[in-house]
């Protein structure tokens, strides 16, 4: 599983988020879409608010384990179980999406992306769990 927290830059977040200290705030719609485009078929998309604020994961469609790369901005653990399955806003990667499946792409060739949060952030939640 590719560690997709690793390529998320700040200039990828929505204007809300820019600048915050968490390194994983304000990426979650952005990870989970260039997961669920380099697994095709493996995940369905699901949507809670969690903290006041919209959150976004995957669910394993196969083994029903939860998929949350950036589980690690929240101080609390996130409901999985109260999450619905939603489509993402587009059907082919977002322009956001492209701009990390390229970083993605070009770490395979040795290069890197250009970004702060190359520590790659919080491990994925293993909880099994289902969505509505």
């Amino acid at each position: 599983m590719i560690n997709v927290t690793k390529y998320l830059t700040d200039d990828l977040r929505k204007p809300k988020y820019k600048g915050n200290k968490n390194p994983l705030a304000g990426h979650c719609y952005i990870a989970c879409e260039v997961l669920f485009h380099l697994y095709p078929g493996k995940y369905k998309a699901c949507f809670i608010k969690h903290e006041g604020e919209p959150h976004w994961f995957l669910l394993d469609r196969k083994t029903k384990r939860v998929q949350d790369p950036t589980a690690g901005q929240f101080t609390t653990p996130v409901p999985y179980e109260n999450g619905r399955g939603i489509g993402f806003l587009t059907k082919a990667p977002s322009k956001r999406a492209k701009v990390v499946l390229k970083y993605i792409r070009d770490s395979s060739r040795g290069r890197t992306a250009n970004s702060e949060f190359a520590d790659g952030g919080s491990n994925p939640s293993s909880r099994v769990s289902t969505c509505k």
